[in-house]
């Protein structure tokens, strides 16, 4: 009896768990076949998108642009991958959230692709400087399905590919018998690329600015204004071209100057940037070309050559010392015109340098070539070609000092006196440069002081020469010696 009683006992504690498996499974098969599997373990989607403005500022003092950043508002299962085409801010904004700044008036259409394995979706929203936070547009829908524009590829670049072709509106005719303006030339770097607007125009991917020039024909012989437009940069100036004769009566020469944004710190992507050009006339009539660059970065951020890039021209230019505002001034008031001399006298009087130089010179030979306002000058120096030494200004000191003193008109008794600025010092062993050889000085401060006086229509620039101390009163003639013409200020530029 008592085996009988642990026999039923076992199969009981076998029959148990038993029951509870079986249970299990059958919760197990329930919740799979139920709606609540999809609620706890969703399925892989396609990808749905809005676009929202989520910040809007400006215009910034510095730079009279609006700050506009917009967030892609994204779902789907793998998460979606988004891309924008435009963002000026890469690195500085979150995933799904793209920057832009805009100027006064510009309209941008932004564009937005969120992708996954399981399709893609397209979003669109116009932005302009000072747009509500808040608004916001839409488009979802897999590869080629309505809504989704049938585009399943991503556009290149950092910030973005924005190189579709845009059909511009016909030209008006503004009124009747009025004839519309038309675009026949447009130039970089004097290049003209009228036959190639289809392409895109390589350029070094760095913040620098670049001049063009369009020509512009009207055979009304109105008056022609132009507006650009700039993707990605700014437009920094718009102005008259140049002429090398008398102008055409029925064309018009224009310049514009754009600058291109720096490339974000890492960034390997190129850069697809528009410059749309729209000549009019009073009447409202126009026509308008669209310039295609790409900005693509250098060796050194990609890793290798990216190919052929336009890298920005050089020029120099250079003018040599004025003689009716240069040469020398003595202790006792002495003055000399065209020769230079620097040390003392037999008298124990002592001289100082001047050297003046007409900068009209310069900026005309600049904009010869760059355009008025579209160069940076990257080096400034004085070239001394022949200095004789009579007897030893060394021992009197053993610098010459080179101040810049603004010392007028006209060179009198009393410009012995003032200061100036310092540019640079030289030590007299190395400012003696007999046996033929130039000395060339150059030094930051001496382009930064030629810079502020260059784009001053009625400015030169006056420099005064002196050693640091008056004499050695040896009753000799210790001083160094040239005649302005033999002096020469070079200027390197960019354009």
């Amino acid at each position: 009896m008592l085996e009988t009683i642990r026999n039923e006992g076992a199969k009981k504690s076998y029959f148990v768990p038993l029951i509870i498996v079986l249970v299990l499974i059958i919760l197990v098969l329930l919740f799979l076949i139920s709606p609540l599997s999809d609620l706890v373990f969703p399925p892989d989607t396609e990808p749905t998108l809005a676009l929202a403005v989520v910040e809007s500022s400006g215009p910034d003092p510095a730079t009279e642009l609006y700050r506009v950043v917009v967030e892609a508002q994204v779902d789907g299962k793998p998460e979606p991958q988004v891309s924008f085409n435009r963002n000026d801010g890469v690195g500085e904004v979150k995933d799904n959230h793209t920057l832009l700044l805009l100027e006064e008036e510009e309209t941008f259409v932004l564009k937005a692709l969120a992708s996954n394995p399981n399709g893609t979706a397209e979003a669109e929203l116009e932005l302009f400087g000072g747009i509500m936070v808040g608004a916001s547009a839409g488009q979802t829908g897999p590869a080629g399905s309505p809504g989704s524009g049938g585009s399943s590829t991503p556009g290149p670049g950092a910030g973005g590919d924005d190189d579709d072709e845009e059909t511009p509106p016909p030209a008006g005719n503004g009124g009747t018998g009025n004839r519309a303006p038309s675009i026949i030339d447009v130039s970089i770097y004097s290049e003209s690329i009228i036959d190639r607007l289809e392409e895109s125009f390589p350029i070094l991917y760095e913040e620098r600015r670049h001049s063009f020039s369009v020509l512009v024909e009207d055979n009304d012989d109105d008056e022609i204004e132009i507006e650009v437009e700039a993707s990605h940069g700014v437009v920094v100036t718009i102005g008259e071209g140049m002429w090398d004769g008398s102008r055409p009566p029925n064309l018009r020469a224009k310049r514009f100057s754009w600058q291109s944004p720096a490339n974000p710190p890492g960034n390997l992507e190129p850069l697809n940037v528009r410059l749309t050009v729209i000549a009019s006339d009073p009447s409202g009539a126009s026509d308008r070309k669209i310039i295609k660059v790409t900005l693509l970065p250098g060796p050194d951020a990609a890793g290798g050559d990216p190919g052929e890039i336009r890298r920005v021209r050089s020029g120099t230019a250079s003018v040599a010392a004025s003689v009716d505002l240069s040469g020398s001034v003595t202790s006792v008031g002495d003055i000399i015109l065209g020769d230079v001399m620097v040390g003392d006298n037999l008298l124990n009087r002592q001289f100082k340098g001047f050297l003046n130089f007409y900068l009209s010179t310069i900026r005309d030979q600049i904009t010869a070539v760059a355009g008025d306002g579209d160069y940076t000058v990257t080096d400034a120096r004085l070239v001394f070609s022949n200095i004789n030494k009579v007897g030893n200004p060394e021992s009197l000191a053993s610098l010459v000092d080179f101040k810049v003193s603004p010392y007028g008109s006209s060179l009198v008794a009393a410009d012995f006196a003032p200061g100036g600025k310092h540019i640079f010092n030289r030590a007299t062993a190395t400012f003696n440069t007999a046996g033929g050889q130039p000395l060339f000085l150059s030094s930051s401060t001496f382009k930064t002081e030629l810079i502020n006086y260059i784009n001053v229509p009625s400015k030169t620039m006056q420099i005064k020469l002196g050693l640091n101390s008056a004499t050695n009163n040896n009753n000799a003639d210790d001083f160094f010696r040239f005649h302005c013409s033999t002096v020469n200020l070079v200027v390197e530029f960019e354009y």
